[in-house]
């Protein structure tokens, strides 16, 4: 998809790409709940449970993402709160061409990442 292509579109892959991270933050909200005992408290709770998600909680769970996506996984984070805030703003098609771009880079790691945390809980519920 290229957001460049006209406004609806660029509308579509904003959306697609708030959904994206809101289904990354719910399955972190999750493993919070379940593993962690609760989710982080505060305003910055947001990034408090993506930045706990590239750290090893020794004996109870191993990093859920790696290192490589700390940066692009940080940029759709704060471009879904722009989405959900910016009630009528227009869509910069270089920001949105930036983000797609870097969520195309960054997909074979989540992809590699959330398969090795599922092998994980796997093995948890083998035990």
């Amino acid at each position: 998809m290229d957001p460049a292509a006209n406004a609806d579109t660029a509308a579509h892959f904003a959306m697609a790409a708030h959904h994206a991270y809101s289904a990354l933050e719910s399955l972190l909200e999750r493993v919070a709940r379940e593993l962690e005992g609760g989710l982080p408290e505060g305003s910055g709770w947001h990034r408090e449970l993506l930045d706990g998600a590239f750290l090893e909680i020794p004996s109870l769970r191993p990093a859920i993402l790696s290192p490589a996506l700390v940066a692009p996984l940080h940029d759709l984070r704060a471009f879904r709160h722009f989405v959900r805030h910016a009630y009528d703003a227009d869509m910069d098609v270089g920001l949105l061409t930036a983000i797609r771009d870097r969520l195309r880079a960054a997909r074979p790691h989540l992809d590699a990442d959330l398969d090795a945390f599922a092998a994980f809980l796997a093995g948890l519920s083998a035990l």
